[in-house]
C-alpha cells in the first residue's frame, strides 16, 4: 500500500489501527485522569472485543493510569528510546486500539520522549504504509503555561493528526483559551473539543487517592448510586461525538 497520513475524518474509514496519546507536557492538568475515562469507555462499548484495547502508562515513577486497570494497562519506560517501539507493537498481537498516558514534558526538545521516538521513527509516514489512525489529545485548563507548551505540540504536528481537545476548567475562566490563536488554528483543521464535566469530590478522591478507575468508585449512599449512573450517563454521552476518533470502524461497524 502507498505510504500515506492519516490526518482528517475523511480517511477515517480506511484506518485499522488507532493509537492515542495524551501529550499535555505539563503535570497535574488531568492526563491521568482523562486517560483511563477513555480507556474504561472504549472497553465498555465494545463488550466483547474489549481485549483489543491496550493501554499503556509512560510515567513508570506515578503510573497513575496502570494503577487503576493494573491487568491491562503495561508500564514503559520511553527515556529508553528503544523502549518505545512497544508503543505500537501490540498493532502485531490482535490489538486494534493502543491508549497512551504520557508523562510530563515527554513532548519537549530536551526529553527523550515520545517527541524523539515520532521524529526517530518518522512515526507518521510508518503510520500511513500500516493503516494506523492516530490521535492526540489535549487537555486545556486555565493555566497559561499549559497552553503555551501544547501550543509548541500543536506546531509541530498539526493536521498530521486527528485532535481532541478536552476542556477542563472546573468551572474556572475559559477565556484564555476561548479567545486565543491557538484555540483559532486548532479549530482550523477540524479538532473536536469536549466539555470535561466536572468529577464529584469523593468520586476524584477515590480516583486520586485509592488509584481507582471511575466505574469502580463506590457511591457514598443508595441515593449516590442514581447520581453516579447520571455523571458517567452524560459523560459517556459526551464521548460519543469523539468515538470515530478513538476506534476504527471495523469495530464500530461490529458492534
Amino acid at each position: 500500500m502507498e505510504a500515506r497520513v492519516y490526518c482528517g475524518a475523511e480517511r477515517l474509514k480506511e484506518v485499522l489501527f488507532r493509537l492515542f496519546i495524551c501529550v499535555n507536557d505539563k503535570g497535574g492538568v488531568g492526563k491521568s485522569v482523562v486517560t483511563s475515562i477513555l480507556f474504561g469507555y472504549v472497553r465498555k462499548i465494545l463488550k466483547g472485543a474489549a481485549g483489543r484495547v491496550r493501554g499503556i502508562d509512560s510515567d513508570p515513577k506515578n503510573r497513575s493510569f496502570h494503577r487503576k486497570y493494573p491487568q491491562d494497562v503495561d508500564l514503559l519506560n520511553i527515556r529508553e528510546l528503544k523502549n518505545a517501539d512497544a508503543l505500537v507493537k501490540p498493532f502485531e498481537e490482535k490489538v486494534d486500539i493502543v491508549i497512551v498516558d504520557n508523562r510530563a514534558s515527554a513532548m519537549s526538545d530536551e526529553d527523550k520522549g515520545i517527541k524523539a521516538w515520532i521524529d526517530e521513527v518518522g512515526l507518521f509516514e510508518v503510520a500511513g504504509e500500516h493503516g494506523m489512525g492516530i490521535t492526540f489529545g489535549a487537555i486545556v485548563n486555565p493555566e497559561r503555561e499549559n497552553l503555551e507548551g501544547l501550543k509548541e505540540t500543536f506546531e509541530m504536528i498539526g493536521e498530521r493528526a486527528d485532535w481532541v481537545v478536552f476542556r477542563n476548567f472546573k468551572g474556572a475562566d475559559s477565556v484564555i483559551w476561548d479567545t486565543s490563536n491557538l484555540r483559532n488554528e486548532m479549530l482550523g483543521i477540524g479538532i473536536r473539543e469536549i466539555e470535561m464535566p466536572l468529577i464529584h469530590k469523593h468520586y476524584e478522591r477515590q480516583m486520586h487517592v485509592e488509584k481507582l478507575a471511575l466505574e469502580n468508585v463506590r457511591p457514598q449512599d443508595i441515593a449516590d448510586h442514581g447520581r453516579k449512573r447520571r455523571f458517567i450517563t452524560d459523560l459517556y454521552s459526551r464521548l460519543e461525538v469523539i468515538e470515530s476518533l478513538l476506534i476504527p470502524q471495523k469495530l464500530l461497524s461490529a458492534r
